[in-house]
């Protein structure tokens, strides 16, 4: 299984039908009664509050969160949002086939960089951003993120798929060296009008640049 982003603690991995009452109590959610027996749950932390992952299958979705009993006595800033306002969840990757770790030094399960060819190329902030992969309506994409034309280094790089604003939609923080990143987006089904691919890159400073990136559907 691939690390969660680097924000997040995994608190335990639990199988469907053997979802404790515990954790179910932690979440504040009757999530347990209405999973499918071979269904896997993740539970994360982040900032202080716990996040509930389903997984059945390569699909990963997120069920419901709560405060964090494994985090409390632990330095945090509390924070407060509903759901569907665009923040991180640090949200576990998606596990990958037995064998399927390459040689790359990290593992991205059964795809390949840059897998479906280029996406487009962008201005974002003082970066020129070159974007590849495949966007799939009901998939997880899997995005290589290419930064050139300054020798600046961003805080954060993020990406989502749905309306600017990144209302409803998860965003999810890309891995990298401050010159490449990768990174994984769920894609809705259907993809809803108008939708793009959407790169945010906070500078450190206090200032986020947005672009988006049509999506062929």
């Amino acid at each position: 299984m691939k690390n969660p982003n680097r924000s997040s603690i995994v608190l335990g991995l639990i199988a469907g039908a053997a979802l404790t009452a515990a954790a179910a109590t932690m979440m504040g959610q009757g999530a347990a009664q209405r999973a499918p027996a071979d269904a896997q749950y993740f539970v994360t932390a982040d900032d202080g509050e716990a996040h509930l992952w389903l997984r059945e299958g390569n699909t990963l979705k997120f069920v419901a969160h709560g405060e964090c009993g494994e985090c409390k006595g632990k330095d945090h800033d509390d924070h407060d949002h509903k759901e569907g306002d665009g923040h991180d969840h640090g949200k576990p990757a998606a596990a990958a086939p037995a064998g399927g770790a390459g040689n790359t030094g990290h593992d991205h399960g059964d795809h390949g960089h840059g897998e479906g060819g280029a996406i487009g190329t962008a201005t974002i902030g003082v970066w020129t951003v070159a974007v590849s992969g495949e966007v799939k309506a009901g998939s997880e994409a899997h995005l290589d993120i290419k930064l050139s034309g300054s020798t600046a280094r961003p805080a954060a790089v993020r990406v989502w798929i749905g309306s600017q604003d990144g209302k409803g939609a998860m965003k999810q923080k890309a891995d990298g060296d401050g010159k490449e990143f990768h990174a994984h987006a769920d894609v809705p089904s259907p993809i809803p009008a108008g939708a793009q691919l959407w790169i945010e890159i906070d500078d450190g400073k206090g200032n986020k640049s947005v672009g988006g990136f049509a999506i062929k559907k």
